[in-house]
Order: C-alpha cells, then structure tokens, then sequence
C-alpha cells in the first residue's frame, strides 16, 4: 500500500508540473490513470476540474467540483472554481453563496474576494463589486486581474477616466493577456482617446502578432481617426489570419459607401463559415437581401437553430431577418425577429441596468433648477467666442444623421460625428456643481479642451458639426461654453422614432434600448427636457425643425437651416447622396440615397405589435420656433 500511495503521489506531482507548463492534454492523461487506481483521490478531482474547465467543457468541470465537495464541503479551490462556473451559466445565487463560502474559508485570500466581485458584478451591482475588487487590491496590491475586474466595475458606474486608468494598471502587470488590450481599448474608445486607443493596439498586435480580436480593434481606430488606408490594410491582415472573420471590415466598407464590396466580401464569409448570424446582419445592413437569387430568409432562417450559433449570433441572425421580414412586408414576421433580437440584446447588454423613471425625473428638475435662463444668462458671460460648433440634437433615430450629411455637405462645414465629449467631460462637471454650487472657472478649459477634440478629429473647418443626439441633456452647459454655437433640434413623430430604435442594434450603447417600456419611458423624459430648453435658450442659438417637413419640402427647411447657422447657400445641401464622408452609424445607407418618405408613419404596419409603444402615439411635439421661418 504505501508503494501504491507514493507512485500516486509522484503521479499527481507529474501531472501538476504538465499542467503549470501548459501540457494539459498530458496532465489529463496522467491524472485519468490516477483516478482508475483510486477514483476518490481529491486532489486529482480537483485538477481534473480546473484542465476541464479551462478546455470549455464546463459540465464535466461541474461535476468534479461538486463531488469534491460532497465530500469536503469547504475545499478552496473547488468553491472558487464552481462559483465562476456557475457565472458563466448565469446561476448567479449559487455562485454568490460559493463565494461567499470561500471567503469565509480563507478571508485573506484575493482570488475569493475576485471571484466575489465577478458574482456581484454579473448581478450589477456595481458598488458592492467595488468593495470587493478593493478587498482583493488590498490583499494583493498587483494582481492584473484585481484590476482587471476593477474596471469593469468602474464602467458599469460610467466612472469612464478612472476605468481607463485601472485597465492600464491591469494592461502593466500582465502584458500578454489579450482581454487586458481589448478592454482598455474599449475604454479609450468610449472617451473617444482614439490616438490612445491606436498606440495600445499597435503594442497589443507587437506583442501578440496572432491576435485576431487586437488587429480588429486596431482596424476601428484607425477608422475613427480617418486613416483608412491603414484601416483597410488592418482588416485584410485579420481577414488571412482568420478566413470568414469580417464583421468589422464589411462595415467599414459601408460606412465609406463601397456597399457593393461589402456584400462581395460577406458571401464569401458566408461561404468559409455558414453558421453565423453577423455575415447575415451586415447583408441586410447593406440591403442586400438576397444571395444567389434567394431571399435571405430561405438561408438565414434554418440557422436559428442550430446549436453551433451562440447567443450573439443569434441575435444578430434575428436583426437580420427582423429586416428581412419587413422588406417582404410580412409585418408580423417582423416584428416576430425584432422582439427576439431585442431580449437577447436586452440580456447581453442591459439586464440589470436599472432605468428609474423617478429618478430621471428629478435628474431632469436639477437640470432645470441649474441652468435656468438667468444663470444662463450670467454662465454666458464666461463662455467662448468660438463661432464654429454647430450641434445636432434630438433622440436617437430621429434624423440626426441625414440632417448631418445635407449640412456636411456644405462647403465650409466639417463633421466630427458623434463626440461624447459633453457626456463625460461636461457630465463630470455638471455632477460636481450639483454638489459644489457653479464654478464659472471651469468653463473656458471646458471649451478649449473640446474644440482641440473637434480638429483632432477633423481638421481645421470654418464650422464643425457634432451630432450626438443625447447631448440635449447637455445643452446647458454647451450653449454656456459656446454662446455663439448654433442648435439645431430634429423632431420626428415619436412612435416611429421609437420603433426604429427599438428595430436597431447599438451594441452596449444606450441603457434604455432593447425594451418597450424603456424607450417610451426615456422618450417622455426627452421631450420634458426639450420642453425646458425651448423655454430659456435665445431664438438665435436654437433651431427646431420636424424630419417630416424636411422629408416633404427639402429646399425651404435647407434654406432656413443655412439662414440660421449664417452660411451662404450651397445648392451641393440638396445631393447630399453624393457627399463621400465616412457615415459611422446605423444610417450608414439611408444617409447615401436621395431623400424618401417611406419611414413617414411606418409604426402604422406595425400598431397591433408595438405594446407600449403604442402609448406614444398621441404625442405632439409643440410647435416648432418660428425663426426663419419666411426665408426663401
């Protein structure tokens, strides 16, 4: 017997050193023939579960974990192992109460704490996460994964500058870990630090030449900054590395308007990799709902339930034929895909990111109480004299992009696209006046700070356009900063604005998307503050026009809109199909056809569908401001 218990042991010591160098495949085997010898022995169980779990075979992995703890209830390393299996099942009870466990087993240990964190993260709850990722910084002060997990919570409390900061800590410690370049490109990217974001990826693609995820992001950053022939030459390099892999690259050919490239490039992702639901989202992105003579729908359909397609992919197969649907105009079919779509959207970015009408409410009667007309009238005084933003406004699927590109079609306007600047910059300010009382001084580093973004981005221009739509929650402090800048809010009918939201994919954008009461909830709170401005900014800062009078008299609302902004008329504002700027949003093709009224009252196919969509349907935007209003 003690012969037999020593080559065990000399066993298990060999499969440990396989497994510590990476031979998991050769740990495996060795520990198979230790457990046929003595099939309880626990530390092989435990080894067995880790190699199974790091190879994707999470049942199994499971199973080992639980029989070890049967037996000994309080093993370590089987509660902590269990506990982010069962995150990645969204078992989110039982893995909070193994982590808890393991922490009352070894209070001191960091790894417990993390996966603590993990747990309460996945639940969003974001300051609990903090104090446990802060427990573990505490424990072991340069763990990569500490900080890793840090951030993600930072983000999760839109606490964008200091998440970027602690993605760069986990990015020092533990350079070859390719999750730490993809998240804190991510980061750099949501505060729009695109020249950041490249110099990490070109170090991410130095240090690790194969990573497919890496050249990607690279390729998006150099798309941002506008040098797309190293964008292009990016996206065919992860196009040899991985043949089929081409979301990225399709929808860079889109937004430069080579559509036709794009639908070439996606049949032949199509044809290297047949299951996906991402090549099928970009064809019906490009509007082209056919492949080889047949509907897409013929082809795409089938797929829906294959096992091979992840959640991901199918809800970008459902977007697709959500689309492809309505071309048919079978409405209900539609809508069928687009509700589908939506909840696993909704599951992917949103579950748990609570929307509060009450809460918005009272964030809206601060808005209010701090910049009202004579506050505005005094912040004013502190602001720019910078003649050049011109800023777009209005909810998200309004307009916004079409009445960029007839403007940027202008021959002394320039577009920035949309710029979260004020979301961040001046959202960080806003919150510290709320508590601190208005602080004049920070307006003009405010101001010059964003007009550096707006010619990083594109050069130097008489007059620049931002068009993030959701900057009238911000309208306060950019007309404060910039006086003289011109407003312009697009109105549309608010049941298809919604509905086209509701038909869209943001990606992790908006907290309100991907469910109806969401949308129609924060769309009441859009014309609340609406409301408020209209009131208290000056007629010569803030022009107000319906997408609907655009769409039926082109050339009047042109001119007023000219008329407005002080610029000479330009008749290159009604073709503005031909303009050959990059479009970076999902209007990417309408924004490329001459204007059609066909989005006029489209909800009304889809009325028996819309559940509380429909409680917009009796919404009236006030009057639009008369000025302007007699230029011919």
């Amino acid at each position: 017997m003690p012969n037999q218990v020593s080559t065990i042991d000399a066993r298990l010591t060999d499969a440990q050193n396989l497994y510590r160098t990476g031979r998991l495949a050769e740990a495996e085997s060795v520990l198979l023939s230790v457990l046929a010898e003595d099939h309880a022995d626990l530390s092989a169980r435990v080894l067995m579960g880790v190699i199974h779990a790091k190879t994707g075979r999470r049942k199994t992995a499971a199973s080992y974990f639980e029989s070890v703890l049967a037996d000994m209830p309080d093993q370590f390393d089987s509660m902590v192992w269990l506990a982010k299996l069962k995150l990645e099942t969204k078992a989110f009870a039982e893995a909070l109460a193994l982590s808890e466990r393991a922490i009352k087993a070894q209070p001191k240990s960091a790894a417990a704490h993390n996966t603590l964190g993990l747990c309460l993260l996945s639940m969003r709850r974001s300051d609990d996460a903090m104090q446990a990722f802060e427990h573990a910084r505490a424990l072991e002060p340069n763990t990569a994964a500490t900080y890793h997990n840090l951030g993600l919570a930072l983000r999760l409390r839109d606490d964008a500058y200091e998440a970027c900061r602690a993605f760069s800590r986990a990015l020092a410690l533990e350079p070859r870990h390719e999750a730490n370049y993809l998240e804190l490109f991510r980061q750099q990217q949501i505060i729009s630090a695109w020249p950041d974001a490249i110099r990490t990826m070109e170090v991410g693609m130095q240090t690790l030449p194969r990573s497919v995820a890496i050249a990607e992001a690279l390729g998006l950053a150099y798309v941002r900054v506008g040098q797309k022939e190293k964008a292009e030459k990016t996206f065919k390099k992860v196009w040899d590395m991985q043949p089929g892999v081409c979301q990225s690259y399709a929808i860079f050919l889109q937004e430069e308007g080579r559509f036709d490239e794009s639908v070439d490039l996606l049949k032949k992702s199509l044809t290297i990799q047949p299951v996906q639901g991402t090549a099928y989202y970009c064809l019906a992105e490009a509007k082209a709902f056919e492949l080889d003579g047949e509907s897409i729908i013929k082809k795409a359909e089938p797929l829906e339930k294959n096992p091979k397609l992840n959640l991901s992919g199918r809800m970008y197969l459902d977007y697709a034929l959500g689309k492809a649907y309505d071309r048919e105009r079978e409405y209900e079919a539609a809508m069928r895909h687009f509700d589908r779509a939506n909840e696993a959207a909704f599951e992917m970015f949103n579950a748990g990111r609570r929307l509060d009408p009450a809460v918005s409410r009272r964030n809206t009667e601060y808005i209010a109480q701090m910049y009202s007309a004579e506050n505005l009238s005094e912040l004013g005084e502190h602001g720019s004299e910078d003649e050049a933003p011109i800023f777009i406004v209005g909810m998200i699927r309004s307009g916004t992009t079409l009445l960029d590109q007839i403007l940027s079609s202008h021959s002394q306007v320039g577009s920035a696209g949309e710029q979260s600047y004020w979301k961040l910059e001046g959202g960080r300010v806003s919150h510290r006046w709320n508590r601190e009382g208005i602080d004049p001084s920070d307006m003009p580093s405010l101001a010059s700070n964003y007009l550096k973004v707006l010619r990083s981005v594109v050069g130097e221009w008489p007059r620049v356009i931002d068009k993030m739509p959701l900057n009238y929650e911000h309208l306060g402090l950019i007309h404060s900063c910039f006086p003289k800048a011109k407003i312009l809010h697009i109105r549309r009918n608010a049941v298809d604005t919604c509905l086209s939201i509701y038909m869209t994919h943001f990606g992790g954008g908006p907290s309100f998307a991907y469910k109806q009461e969401n949308i129609a909830s924060y769309y009441r709170e859009y014309l609340r503050q609406m409301e408020h401005w209209r009131a208290v900014l000056p007629e010569q800062s803030l022009l107000e026009l319906d997408y609907e009078h655009l769409v039926a008299d082109r050339e009047s609302v042109v001119r007023r809109i000219l008329k407005f902004c002080g610029l000479e008329w330009d008749p290159a504002c009604l073709e503005h199909q031909e303009n050959e700027r990059t479009v970076s949003t999902p209007s990417r093709w309408q924004a490329r056809q001459p204007i059609y009224k066909t989005s006029i009252d489209r909800w009304r196919r889809y009325e028996p569908w819309l559940g509380a969509l429909l409680d917009l349907r009796d919404v009236a935007h006030p009057p639009a401001r008369e000025f302007g209003s007699s230029i011919q």
